[in-house]
């Protein structure tokens, strides 16, 4: 009995151990030969083509509504951006577009140049009526956020309050100070007809421009943008939220700023 137990052990142990390599192999082999699944790679590349998805869609939506009531569309949001609220879209590219889409006809090119001065006249108005109510503390505080320096404000208060409608009108086509030039005439307590034919004038001229860019270039444009447009749908509104964000923190760091030095001349 008991060699035939010894020979039952001396056959079991081998038989264990071979066996034990032999799954261990089998299980390196699989390991080897079975292909990995990268799980978070789909799932990344699925995310963000549903997100390209969802702003072109949106895209699609709104330019549908700005076919529909293209006139009034336009009128709005030229008179919401010259108010000095910051859209996603600035509305020289917007007008551009309006003049691409008009290049064939004079009239219709007519109609967007007109509509834009007339939004212009009329969005200018509150931050005037805003500047002429207060005064100088709140012509330079708004003045701050536009990223136009007081002093700048100042002397041209003084030179709108000389020369009027020509002022306002020079003021309005200098690139940086068009929405600003509604707080300084306001300040300068120039007449709201004066100041209002200025912007107009100055509106037509300046829009003008733009439409027949617009018209000019923007075939070879939508051309050239075509293929990329799902990218410049996603890019468009993270790059003016960076630029939104960006412009307050700097105008905080300014007024931040500002005590330190006055202590530091006072001193």
């Amino acid at each position: 009995m008991v060699p035939a137990a010894r020979q039952h052990v001396s056959i079991v142990r081998p038989l264990d151990g071979r066996g034990a390599r032999d799954r261990g192999a089998t299980r390196n082999a699989a390991r080897r030969t079975s292909p990995r699944v990268d799980l978070a790679g789909p799932r990344v590349r699925e995310d963000g083509l549903a997100l390209r998805a969802f702003f072109e869609d949106a895209i699609r939506r709104l330019l549908g509504v700005v076919a529909a009531h293209q006139f009034v569309t336009l009128f709005l949001i030229i008179a919401i951006e010259e108010a000095g609220i910051p859209l996603p879209a600035p509305g020289d590219l917007v007008i551009a577009f309006y003049g691409y889409r008009a290049r064939d006809d004079p009239v219709e090119l007519a109609r967007v140049i007109l509509t834009c001065a007339t939004a212009s006249t009329t969005g200018t108005l509150l931050p005037y009526f805003v500047a002429r109510r207060w005064g100088l503390p709140v012509a330079h505080r708004l003045a701050g956020w536009l990223d136009v320096s007081t002093r700048t404000v100042d002397e041209w208060i003084e030179r709108v309050h000389r020369y009027g409608f020509r002022g306002v009108l020079v003021g309005r086509l200098i690139p940086g100070l068009r929405v600003a030039m509604s707080l300084v005439a306001g300040t300068a307590e120039v007449p709201v007809w004066r100041f209002s034919s200025g912007v107009f004038v100055a509106a037509t001229l300046y829009w003008t421009g733009w439409v027949f860019l617009g018209a000019l270039v923007g075939p070879q444009i939508d051309d050239l943008i075509e293929p990329y447009i799902g990218y410049i749908a996603v890019g468009i509104p993270l790059v003016f939220i960076a630029i939104f964000v960006g412009r307050l923190l700097l105008v905080r760091r300014k007024k931040a700023a500002r005590p330190h030095a006055n202590g530091g001349h006072h001193r």
